[in-house]
């Protein structure tokens, strides 16, 4: 309806435009729902070291949050763009990497042989360019992998490693796993409702 046919007709359109934004909002609610769980988990762990950042660590980290300035896998912030708030839509305070494959304190309960039957072969057809995979691990080259190896780092901010409802260390992986593919409105919704729990 063009302007001229709202003042014929006597209608408010900021007052019908705020109405039917409530509309579709109340509309849109309803068609989805929430479903509030609980986990219980129990987590078991190998013998390890106190956890202490290596130089190799350190190093993989550097590179991938410092010198590529990879994004999170999330929400795309990354180290040069913490403080726009355009680009770092959930407020992180910095970036972080993520043992994706094989969790550090798992590090010392991986089987060799299962590592180098299960895994190497997918590492291999997967990073083709990388002699490393061509022949089996030891236990302390696999050990050293799941400490610093790019491929089993993921670069994500600080939210979507940590914090409660959002952090891959959070929430269960079925509900992580598609959060950087979601719909911008229902990812907006999803944030007003989690919001709205602090």
């Amino acid at each position: 309806m063009n302007e001229s046919k709202f003042k014929l007709y006597g209608i408010d359109r900021e007052n019908l435009e705020q109405h039917l934004q409530t509309y579709v909002q109340a509309n849109y609610a309803k068609q989805i729902h929430s479903a509030h769980r609980t986990l219980e988990e129990v987590a078991f762990y190998p013998a390890h070291d106190p956890r202490r950042e290596t130089k190799e660590y350190k190093a993989v980290h550097d590179k991938l949050c410092n010198e590529k300035d990879l994004p999170c896998l999330v929400c795309g912030v990354r180290k040069s763009t913490l403080s726009n708030d355009k680009l770092n839509p959930y407020g992180a305070k910095q970036m972080e990497t993520h043992h994706h494959v094989v969790e550090w304190a798992l590090a010392n309960a991986v089987d060799a042989g299962k590592f180098n039957s299960i895994l190497r072969p997918f590492l291999k057809k997967r990073h083709q360019d990388k002699p490393e995979y061509d022949s089996d691990f030891t236990q302390q080259q696999i050990v050293d992998w799941v400490d610093h190896s790019e491929d089993n780092l993921w670069v994500l901010c600080d939210v979507h490693h940590r914090h409660k409802y959002l952090g891959i260390h959070a929430i269960t992986y079925p509900i992580w796993a598609p959060t950087d593919i979601l719909r911008d409105d229902f990812e907006a919704y999803a944030r007003e409702q989690l919001l709205k729990t602090q």
